[in-house]
C-alpha cells in the first residue's frame, strides 16, 4: 500500500471515529444504564485518533523505536488514567 494511499484510509477511519463520537455525544443509547460509559468511550476513541495521528500524519511509524515507544507509552498512560478517572 502507498503512502498516500493509507494516508487516505486513515483520515477516512478518522472521519468516522469523529461521527461515531458525535452519535455517543448526541444519542447516548447507554447513558441511561451506564452514564460514565459514553465519556470512557470517547476517550478511548479520541486515544485511537491521537494514536493514528501520531504514527500516520507524525510520521512516529518509521522514527527511531524508542521515540515510538516513548510515544505509545505516553498515550496509552493517559488514556488509561482517564478512563480509570472518569470510572471511579
Amino acid at each position: 500500500m502507498t503512502e498516500s494511499a493509507r494516508a487516505t484510509y486513515v483520515w477516512a477511519g478518522l472521519v468516522m471515529a469523529t461521527g461515531l463520537t458525535c452519535w455517543l455525544g448526541i444519542a447516548h443509547p447507554f447513558a441511561a444504564s451506564s452514564p460514565r460509559l459514553v465519556p470512557a468511550l470517547a476517550i478511548a476513541i479520541a486515544a485511537g485518533k491521537a494514536w493514528f495521528i501520531g504514527l500516520d500524519f507524525m510520521e512516529i511509524r518509521g522514527a527511531a523505536p524508542g521515540l515510538r515507544l516513548a510515544f505509545q507509552g505516553w498515550l496509552l498512560t493517559v488514556t488509561a488514567t482517564l478512563i480509570t478517572l472518569i470510572l471511579i
